[in-house]
């Protein structure tokens, strides 16, 4: 299980890093990963946003679940935030594990976003 948070600017745009390492290289997504055993959802989402961006977020709003599958055929379910009240400007943390961030349109995503972070971003338009 997994979060992911929907980072917006006040031009609209959103945050997306090219990922590095073991899950989906290559390919854009937001920043985000896995919840700790016992940890609440939106707990691991200001903990992952803050550690992969250097954002910290001033609320976090839940937009929803996507059932996304992994390249080795499994599934993963990843729970979507929402996030447009921050203090800081997004620093790349972990720069083993995302090549940098980089703002984009949601209505004009790269072709190599990730499946659940389009579906993300559907969930936010819609």
């Amino acid at each position: 299980m997994g979060v992911s948070v929907l980072v917006k600017n006040s031009d609209h745009k959103v945050l997306l890093g090219r990922r590095k390492g073991s899950y989906r290289p290559g390919e854009h997504g937001f920043p985000g990963g896995k919840v700790d055993p016992g940890e609440q959802a939106d707990v691991a989402a200001r903990r992952e946003l803050i550690e992969e961006t250097g954002i910290f977020p001033q609320e976090l709003t839940y937009i929803g679940v996507v059932k996304e599958p992994s390249v080795d055929g499994a599934t993963y379910t990843r729970f979507g935030y929402f996030c447009n009240n921050y203090l800081g400007d997004p620093v790349n943390t972990e720069p083993d594990q995302c090549e940098g961030w980089e703002w984009f349109s949601p209505e004009e995503l790269p072709e190599d976003t990730i499946p659940g972070t389009r579906a993300i971003v559907d969930m936010y338009l819609n």
